[in-house]
């Protein structure tokens, strides 16, 4: 939901670079999902009261397996951040800085994931660091929303639909009429 909620305000950059980073982080969440499963199966053998044979077995093979397929999704969404930071830069809307910061916390992830995916031994993870850009965004967009939906407001003259005035407009086109 976050990648589609994210398209609709950036579409108006590149609408094809935000339908891309939209599919990056649906992309993401599927790859989530897989690599829980490898988590779900040892807890299971936990569950289950496996003894520790099997246990020593079976676990440590599935959290190495938890770990490579999480990298590979944490690629998908390095990508997606830099999509974003990409866009939000390009955007009239989003701040350059706020933009700078997504896109380092994008560059971040894609570093951690591929090194994770070369080698075993990664010692540093920068992501560590700079995830800052993804928190500094979800606070940016949460201000925004706040100043531009409060009750009574009308839209910023930049959304989709508003004129000079502020107020919404109705837009017909070819083979379209009726509300935007």
């Amino acid at each position: 939901m976050v990648g589609w909620a994210l398209r609709a305000p950036l579409s108006r950059t590149r609408p094809t670079v935000a339908l891309l980073s939209a599919w990056c982080r649906t992309g993401y969440a599927v790859v989530l999902a897989v690599a829980l499963t490898h988590l779900i199966a040892v807890a299971g053998l936990l569950r289950d009261g496996a003894g520790a044979d099997r246990l020593a077995a079976d676990g440590p093979p599935r959290l190495t397996d938890f770990q490579q397929v999480w990298d590979l999704g944490l690629l998908l969404f390095g990508v997606h951040l830099l999509l974003v930071g990409w866009l939000a830069w390009r955007s009239d809307t989003v701040p350059t800085w706020v933009a700078a910061l997504v896109a380092v916390a994008g560059a971040g992830y894609l570093a951690d994931s591929v090194g994770s995916l070369l080698s075993a031994d990664q010692p540093v993870q920068v992501s560590g660091v700079t995830f800052v850009g993804e928190v500094v965004l979800m606070g940016w967009l949460l201000t925004y929303a706040a100043r531009h939906r409060s009750p009574g407001a009308t839209p910023p003259d930049d959304a989709p639909g508003a004129d000079r005035t502020g107020t919404a407009r109705r837009a017909t086109t070819l083979g379209r009429c009726g509300p935007s």
